[in-house]
């Protein structure tokens, strides 16, 4: 039987399932302006690829590789970016090794997101505010990480939906919030146009981006060490 081992980043942010959230609110995880502000280089893609590597220290690292099909902010001008994460399996004959950032996002192949990218191979997570910067393109939909759904109020401000709200706004329909505002689901064109023209307003920003590269999960790198909790008792 294979042994498991697995081993846990400590959190550094973590997730939340609660009601709606506006993406306006000034001390808000979810403002959009802020995230994008604080982006240098915002995409839509779809990943092609998901290779798991080892760093020089021996720490598994996730490399997922995204099919770049719409650049809504930066510039990048090939046709693939890879990013790396810290997280991923290690196998070593019998042996399973597993490494979990309790704040990354869990990617599957064909999968099509937008992600508010910077520091791509210099930190853990490459994304701003990690899970958070990934908007998940899902059956017409906009979601979180999560499984919010992106929606916008009437008075033309965006939210977040979660629990009864975000399955009803997942077929498409309007909901009503306990304010008494009512939320329609943002479609994928519509929150793409959106977060481009928020961006575009934010061009003093653009100056101070940096380049975005892509990881080659095929050569040795140097991982950023994690903050690592004691393992749990294998498993036998």
């Amino acid at each position: 039987m294979q042994k498991y081992i697995a081993t846990v980043i400590a959190a550094g942010l973590m997730l939340s399932s609660g009601a709606a959230l506006s993406l306006s609110e000034p001390n808000d995880a979810f403002r959009l302006e802020r995230q994008t502000a604080q982006s240098d280089l915002i995409f839509k893609g779809t990943i092609t690829s998901i290779a798991y590597r080892n760093s020089a220290e021996g720490i598994p690292h996730t490399f997922v590789t995204y099919r770049v099909d719409d650049v809504l902010k930066g510039s990048y001008g090939a046709r693939t970016l890879t990013l790396r994460f810290v997280g991923g399996v290690e196998r070593k004959g019998v042996i399973v090794r597993t490494l979990v950032a309790s704040n990354a996002p869990d990617f599957e192949r064909g999968q099509q997101d937008v992600l508010m990218m910077k520091g791509n191979g210099e930190v853990s997570c490459p994304l701003v505010q990690c899970a958070l910067g990934r908007y998940r393109m899902e059956q017409g939909r906009v979601k979180t990480e999560v499984g919010g759904v992106i929606a916008k109020s009437n008075d033309g401000g965006a939210v977040v939906l979660s629990g009864g709200n975000a399955r009803i706004a997942s077929g498409g329909l309007a909901v009503k919030l306990s304010d008494g505002t009512v939320a329609t689901p943002y479609s994928q064109a519509e929150f793409i146009s959106l977060v481009r023209s928020v961006a575009s307003q934010q061009r003093t920003s653009a100056t101070r981006a940096k380049p975005i590269r892509s990881m080659d999960p095929s050569r040795p790198f140097n991982g950023t060490l994690p903050n690592v909790a004691a393992a749990p008792p294998q498993l036998r």
